[in-house]
């Protein structure tokens, strides 16, 4: 969540589930078979009623938690 941005638009820096999906993606774009790659979330998370896991991202609307947040199942599928 820095507000200093290369980019001068510091919107893209905020922990918006589509900001991370973006940047998840853009990452693996170059991620080899044999790199390491390691994720990093520091915040708060959600499981629904089959204990799947959701990360509550900043525009994660509280009162649809699963379908607004982003899904711990989904990360691991991009990076496997």
């Amino acid at each position: 969540t820095d507000e200093i941005d290369p980019k001068q638009d510091p919107d893209s820096l905020f922990p918006t589930k589509l900001n991370i999906e973006e940047k998840l993606d853009s990452l693996l774009v170059d991620a080899g078979p044999d790199d390491v790659f390691l994720f990093f979330f520091s915040g708060h998370g959600v499981s629904d009623y089959e204990e799947k896991g959701f990360l509550l991202t900043q525009d994660t609307v509280l009162s649809k938690p699963f379908n607004s947040s982003l899904s711990v199942d989904l990360i691991a599928e991009k990076i496997s």
